[in-house]
């Protein structure tokens, strides 16, 4: 009689999960029209930055996936995400855009540091250590290039709360990637190509 019980518990608790679990999300969930902007060109394998001193930088693309993940059984999540990393002050950016079932999410870190979150549907700021100023513009000119569809990351008021690697200001072009940085001794690198 006991086993009969403890069966019947059983039952009766799994049946309480099981209503309780909440549905899982079932399709093909891609970036939002607003996250596709920033999907760079992955064709573009380098680039070069000149500071104000003259000194030219070289990046090269690292790493670049987009794919569909299925975390959940009939679920599938856009994610895409390019790095470059850079030759003379071994800088390393990557730039991450992710969809699920809720919302597209941007992620931007400096060297695996100062992961910074930004949701397109709330766009509300996240961030590990510190939150940075976001802004979004339409076009820059920089170096006589006109480039669209801006990010401006801005650590100017925690500028002691950053890793030392971690630009002061960032400019990122949808298309092109990274356009333009401060670095934290005051050098300013602009793209040249």
């Amino acid at each position: 009689m006991k086993r009969i019980h403890l069966i019947i518990k059983f039952l009766f608790i799994y049946s309480l999960v099981v209503s309780c679990t909440p549905d899982e999300p079932e399709g093909i969930f891609s970036l939002s029209q607003e996250a596709q902007k920033y999907k760079i060109d992955t064709t573009i394998t380098s680039f070069q930055m000149i500071d104000n001193n003259g000194i030219t930088e070289q990046f090269y693309l690292r790493n670049y996936l987009s794919y569909y993940h299925e975390p959940w059984e009939n679920g599938f999540f856009e994610i895409y995400s390019i790095e470059y990393s850079s030759v003379l002050n071994n800088y390393n950016f990557n730039i991450e855009l992710r969809a699920d079932d809720i919302s597209s999410t941007l992620q931007i870190n400096w060297n695996y540091n100062d992961y910074l979150y930004y949701d397109f549907k709330t766009t509300e700021i996240y961030g590990e250590t510190t939150i940075p100023i976001l802004k979004f513009y339409d076009s820059i000119q920089i170096q006589n290039i006109i480039y669209y569809d801006i990010i401006e990351i801005d650590y100017t008021n925690k500028v002691n709360k950053i890793n030392s690697k971690t630009p002061i200001k960032t400019y990122i072009s949808g298309e092109k990637g990274l356009i333009k940085l401060v670095r934290k001794d005051g050098n300013i690198l602009e793209r040249i190509n």
